[in-house]
């Protein structure tokens, strides 16, 4: 036994050398990591972290279930000890589908750029003895592990937990078996329709469009598709309760969401095929699957022959291209005049604006928390739109507002924080002087530019045809001094040019900073709109919330005033100890 494992082990190694395996360890570890691209820049977030942030939701929803199917919960809330599994595991199950196919999702639209290959692969592999042929299926491959990658990770705690935990109380091997076997070809053939859709789309439009045009609009084809994923996500407690009525006239009009097709697909591989509705969404979600393979090779075939072979055709040179001011020159000066009064704090304010809008990892970053905005303001319009009588202005229509100013802010926020082409930041160290203030006051600006011109004139329209303009103005001043009071927490110990420092290391509190996050977004949408709309009626009200506030700022002005001075001299690299 001990030599055959020897034997299977040197066998391994040696064909694990052969130029094709180690091809494809090359681009699967280049679709990790991300290529960097030439400006140095890139979202270097460490794996194992990526990993277990996608392996949470399915474990704690897992470790939940735990108790709903439970034979002594169940008999205490009065439920009959013996269910059926396969129906009324519907709800979760369709979760779960709907997991997969926002993680598979997501990491396609976030490695966009990786998956295919580049000018860099072309200079560091072309000279070398493989052919065009084996550079396209080493790829290919590398592509399928990247997407069996992730679907494992975030699959593989439901595939144990899930049906423990529905037939725990109940059950047998054999139904446990065909259980399992059914959710996890379930979530498989989801995750793989997802990234072979995404995949498709971006190489169909690879393929069309000119690849400097692609460039251009490939940051908010991306945001397209993560608001179409995030809103699977978000409107997924909605269809599954539709789902669990088993009724046919409602779930009629959810059939043209792919998780439902997926149900379908579940539910016969548990033996329900029987049923006219599970049995055409699973033919439905079985053509979907293999058109969605079929169109990502096509896809990736022809850019594969467009992009990749014609390389040397193009030269250096081509892409260069004039790029357009992002704000008005009539917008600079005023800052210019008002807020940005030295030449270095002007000049590190244009970096600033230009690289946020500009670069692709950052645009993405914001990109990313817009979406997430725009999913939970939806939220709030429906909710609204159904439940508030009248079209009078009520706490739904004043979240709105909160929600995507919090998360802007947010994601502008983050962004501050990934650095862009460390390389040339020696300009910086030599011109800047090392204080505190310069920094915080270029993000400050940023962070309230980039938030208040978009929101602010949502804000007052949404405000005015609900209510009228007395209201509509101080529900901006509201807005104005809460985003205002946020931003100063998030900077008060920024003392660092933007995107010119290391990133920040991982500490024992990153943990709860991340959880004051999101109790902070909890404040800023759930109370803070409920204590405005206290106060409209009775404008003296708004002291209740102004006093506070501004005591707040005082704090905050006072805490930055005893900081030591090494914490408010400017700094270029981050402590890692």
């Amino acid at each position: 036994m001990t030599r055959l494992l020897k034997f299977r082990k040197s066998t391994w190694l040696e064909y694990s050398q052969r130029p094709f395996p180690a091809l494809v360890r090359l681009f699967f570890s280049r679709m990790l990591q991300g290529e960097g691209e030439e400006d140095g820049q890139g979202l270097n977030i460490g794996i194992a972290v990526i990993f277990v942030v996608l392996a949470m939701p399915g474990l704690l929803t897992s470790l939940l279930l735990l108790n709903k199917y439970g034979s002594l919960l169940r008999f205490l809330m009065g439920v009959r000890p013996v269910f059926d599994p396969f129906l009324e595991s519907v709800p979760d199950e369709y979760y779960f589908i709907v997991l997969s196919m926002t993680v598979a999702g997501s990491v396609a639209v976030w490695k966009w750029d990786s998956i295919f290959l580049s000018h860099r692969d072309y200079a560091n592999l072309v000279p070398l003895p493989l052919s065009f042929t084996q550079l396209f299926l080493g790829n290919l491959v590398a592509i399928f592990f990247l997407a069996a990658a992730f679907t494992i990770d975030a699959n593989a705690v439901p595939l144990v937990l899930f049906p423990i935990a529905v037939l725990a109380s109940q059950g047998t091997i054999p139904m446990w078996i065909v259980f399992t076997a059914g959710h996890a070809l379930t979530a498989v053939a989801a995750s793989t329709f997802t990234f072979a859709a995404v995949f498709a789309m971006a190489g169909f439009l690879m393929a069309v469009f000119p690849f400097p045009l692609f460039q251009r609009i490939s940051p908010y084809l991306r945001f397209c598709m993560g608001i179409c994923i995030l809103s699977l996500l978000a409107t997924s407690p909605k269809v599954s309760t539709l789902l669990s009525q088993n009724a046919k006239t409602s779930v009629a009009q959810i059939t043209l969401l792919p998780p439902v097709w997926f149900i379908g697909l579940c539910e016969s591989l548990w033996g329900r095929g029987g049923d006219p509705f599970f049995g055409a969404m699973a033919r439905r979600a079985l053509l979907s699957l293999l058109v969605s393979l079929g169109s990502a090779a096509i896809a990736y075939a022809l850019c594969f022959r467009r992009f990749f072979v014609r390389i040397p055709e193009a030269l250096p040179g081509s892409r260069i291209r004039r790029v357009r001011p992002i704000l008005p020159d009539l917008v600079f000066r005023f800052l210019d005049a008002t807020v940005l009064r030295t030449p270095p704090e002007q000049a590190s304010f244009r970096f600033t604006i230009k690289t946020l809008f500009r670069s692709q990892i950052h645009l993405q970053t914001v990109l990313v928390a817009v979406a997430l905005g725009l999913i939970v303001s939806a939220q709030f319009l429906l909710s609204a739109m159904n439940h508030d009588v009248g079209s009078a202005l009520s706490v739904n229509y004043l979240a709105i507002s909160f929600a995507l100013a919090y998360c802007i802010a947010c994601g502008v926020r983050f962004s501050l924080e990934i650095p862009n082409a460390l390389q040339a930041n020696w300009v910086f160290k030599y011109w800047v002087p090392p204080t505190q203030d310069q920094p915080r006051q270029i993000a400050r600006t940023v962070i309230l530019l980039t938030t208040f011109v978009p929101i602010l004139p949502l804000s007052f329209a949404l405000a005015v045809s609900l209510s009228n303009w007395t209201t509509a103005i101080l529900h901006c001043l509201m807005l104005v001094l809460c985003v205002f009071t946020f931003t100063e927490i998030m900077l008060v110990r920024f003392h660092k040019i933007p995107f010119t420092c290391t990133y920040p290391p991982f500490r024992s509190e990153s943990t709860l900073v991340l959880l004051a996050y999101f109790a902070g977004f909890y404040v800023f949408v759930a109370y803070l709109p409920q204590i405005e709309f206290w106060c409209i009626p009775e404008p003296t009200r708004f002291l209740v919330i102004v006093v506070p506030l501004i005591a707040a700022l005082v704090g905050l002005q006072l805490y930055r005033n005893q900081l030591l001075e090494i914490d408010k001299t400017l700094i270029f690299e981050e402590d890692y100890r």
